[in-house]
């Protein structure tokens, strides 16, 4: 009676311990029909991209990028002539500025790099975190209003025309 009890007791253990890493393998079948897709759906998200695409850390930290070189963009006047910056900052200052891309800081690769990472970033935040909930609903229109805020400044950066117009105070346009 006792050896029974001990051996059923290790053959428990033996189940659980198999089970679990029946379900934790994914290249080992589950006897648990459908089970395979949810765990290839869970394994996307443990992946280490995914995981640093929907890190909080990374979201804040491209924030904090992306808000900084903003900035940097308000203190330099952007799509200037050369002999502007010549003038202002000399002529080692605009080949610093403009080797870097910040005279047109808003339209360099580096700037919108750090615009889709970031909507990545705010997408793979939003999968990782959604639920159906009522209160959770306006967490997911802030981010897709985000979304579609980021989408149409890359439209615009990417395929905007630029135009610039001086008009005195007297003066009127077409």
């Amino acid at each position: 009676s006792r050896q029974k009890k001990y051996a059923s007791s290790a053959i428990i253990r033996k189940a659980r311990i198999t089970r679990n890493l029946i379900l934790t393998n994914p290249l080992k079948k589950s006897p648990i029909p459908g089970l395979n897709r949810k765990k290839q759906a869970m394994s996307v998200k443990q992946t280490k991209i995914w995981k640093f695409l929907s890190s909080i850390k990374l979201a804040i930290s491209l924030l904090a990028i992306i808000a900084l070189l903003s900035l940097i963009g308000t203190f330099i006047p952007q799509n200037e002539d050369p002999s502007f910056y010549i003038s202002k900052y000399g002529d080692s200052g605009f080949r610093a500025l403009s080797n870097t891309g910040l005279t047109d800081l808003y339209s360099s690769w580096w700037f919108i790099l750090l615009i889709v990472l970031f909507s990545l970033n705010l997408t793979a935040c939003l999968l990782s975190r959604f639920s159906l909930k009522g209160r959770s609903m306006g967490t997911l229109i802030s981010h897709i209003s985000i979304l579609l805020i980021l989408a149409g400044a890359l439209i615009g950066m990417l395929y905007g025309q630029k135009g610039y117009m001086q008009i005195g105070e007297t003066q009127e346009a077409d």
